[in-house]
């Protein structure tokens, strides 16, 4: 998709998972919540809304695109439900004092940065984004419009509570070992994977992933802009 919709798909995931870290003590009800993507000033950062993402899921099937195994508008309905504006800072509040890490940092990983420094400044919340790519003497400028600090290794990004993974498909690979590191078994705390870069998240043919303890949610965009979605089983 483009680096808009890939960043949208991000941020939606991010917030999914934010409320995996704590369920709702309420139960949700979609008819009751305006979402964010209707807010003034959010609109600008949600330019997607979740009805359009679930269309794209179930476009996938009325096309005949979605592989066997794949959930789509049912696990689309799941994923992607509307967040409002008050909801929205409770989420984030979550990361107050916490690092979103970015793997690697092109055209959609500087989005994203800017979207989350918007974020911040609407939520009143106050995180670190810190980033590693193999060449960041090339992206220095994206960095400081953006406010993401440089690390000069992946293990540096291992202390985060989110990690978005942004590498191409030349890009070094993402390992079962690697992800253990990020956390680890036994561990009590919970973290966020995020998957929008193009080589296999560990899992052949995958272009998106988002992960949490308990388990692992897919999203694969192809080149028709249909959204397939699947979910597995947490392999470690």
């Amino acid at each position: 998709g483009s680096a808009e919709s890939v960043a949208n798909l991000t941020l939606r995931l991010l917030l999914n998972g934010l409320e995996k870290l704590e369920p709702q003590l309420e139960p949700f009800i979609w008819s009751d919540v305006q979402d964010v993507s209707t807010y003034p000033g959010y609109s600008e950062i949600f330019t997607i809304s979740p009805e359009e993402f679930i269309r794209a899921a179930q476009h996938s099937v009325d096309r005949g695109n979605a592989p066997k195994g794949y959930f789509t508008a049912s696990l689309a309905r799941e994923i992607f439900i509307p967040t409002s504006a008050e909801r929205l800072k409770q989420l984030l509040a979550k990361l107050n004092g916490k690092t979103i890490a970015l793997r690697g940092y092109g055209d959609i990983a500087h989005l994203v940065a800017m979207k989350l420094k918007e974020l911040k400044k609407l939520a009143n919340v106050s995180f670190d984004v810190i980033a590693w790519t193999e060449h960041p003497e090339d992206h220095q400028k994206e960095a400081q419009e953006s406010g993401v600090r440089f690390v000069p290794t992946l293990d540096d990004l291992s202390d985060a509570l989110v990690l978005s993974n942004h590498l191409p498909s030349r890009g070094p690979s993402f390992t079962p070992a690697q992800l253990n590191k990020f956390a680890p078994k036994g561990s009590t705390e919970r973290k966020i994977i995020i998957n929008t870069g193009r080589p296999a998240f560990m899992i052949p043919g995958m272009i998106t992933e988002f992960a949490w303890r308990n388990g692992i949610y897919l999203a694969d965009t192809d080149a028709d802009e249909d959204l397939m979605l699947v979910r597995q089983d947490n392999p470690l």
